[in-house]
């Protein structure tokens, strides 16, 4: 797939992003020099194309597309494409809400952690201290008066 005259994504990798989101395309940013990948906006209103000032933006609004992720189309750069794309694949992962849920939980797990190892550290503290100020000592003591 040509996107201009010097950058073209290979078409095995055109189609295996096809098959993972019949949805997405592939266009190129004239001004920003960037390959965009666009989704087609199924629900909802698409972007109004009166209020874009780039070239691309009123190609994508008025095709009814909506952006969705920009890259400079290096080799290495498409593998990393199609890894984005197979993990923030909201719909696979169950829809937002359960995004939304997952991210919620790991936040709460992470809060928890948190606390669990302050108090790991405060418990730790307390043990020292309790060790330190309960271990019998011999010799000088500096808190009592010396005898001479």
């Amino acid at each position: 797939m040509t996107l201009n005259e010097c950058y073209s994504v290979p078409d095995h990798l055109a189609r295996q992003i096809k098959s993972m989101d019949p949805m997405l395309r592939f266009h190129w940013d004239k001004e920003r020099h960037l390959a965009r990948v666009e989704r087609k906006v199924s629900r909802g209103k698409p972007l109004d194309p009166s209020l874009v000032s780039h070239i691309a933006d009123y190609e994508m609004a008025r095709d009814g597309y909506c952006p969705w992720l920009a890259f400079t189309p290096t080799e290495d750069n498409y593998y990393k494409l199609i890894y984005t794309i197979g993990v923030v694949d909201a719909w696979k992962l169950g829809g937002w809400r359960a995004v939304a849920d997952t991210i919620e939980a790991d936040e709460l797990r992470t809060q928890e952690e948190r606390r669990r190892s302050w108090k790991s550290d405060i418990h730790m503290m307390a043990v020292e201290m309790f060790r330190h100020l309960n271990t019998p000592r011999t010799g000088w003591r500096p808190y009592e008066p010396k005898v001479e």
